[in-house]
């Protein structure tokens, strides 16, 4: 078994048998919620321990839904970008396509741009189909008048 440590720009390097702290290990987190209150936590981790037990090149990263319909999914891969564009596909189909909110997402790595415009654009989504939600709620309530004031004329 081989371990390893990630460096602050994503690279990893071999360290013998030393296992980072857990804030460093953490990719990406992302919690949500749907409207039954019921909560989901996506997880992107840096193992550090070679998963791949020897077959091809070192599989470091690991996702993990925790909670939802998909409770305990996971997959693992062999680079930092492989795993956070995983994470980030994983949160478009809760988000845009399951209806889960938002509640906090934390990227404790760089992403590329093209992983930034995808969180950019289900971020801009989340916020707004909430912003629709409470337009609509706003629009069927119907205002009440005072009757006092219906008709008033101003005497000059």
């Amino acid at each position: 078994m081989e371990w390893y440590r990630i460096n602050k720009d994503g690279s990893y390097e071999k360290t013998g048998n030393v296992l980072q702290s857990n804030d460093e290990r953490v990719i990406m987190r992302t919690d949500l919620k749907n409207n039954k209150d019921e909560k989901l936590l996506l997880s992107t981790v840096f193992l550090g321990l070679d998963h791949a037990f020897g077959e091809g090149g070192p599989v470091l990263f690991e996702y993990m839904c925790f909670g939802g319909p998909d409770d305990e999914d996971q997959g693992r891969f062999k680079t930092i970008q492989e795993a956070q564009m995983n994470h980030l596909g994983m949160m478009k189909r809760y988000s845009t396509d399951s209806g889960w909110d938002v509640v906090t997402h934390k990227s404790n790595y760089d992403i590329t741009p093209k992983q930034e415009k995808l969180l950019t654009e289900i971020m801009e989504f989340d916020v707004g189909r909430k912003y629709s939600g409470l337009k609509d709620k706003l629009d069927s309530m119907t205002l009440q008048k005072s009757p006092t004031h219906m008709g008033a004329k101003l005497r000059g």
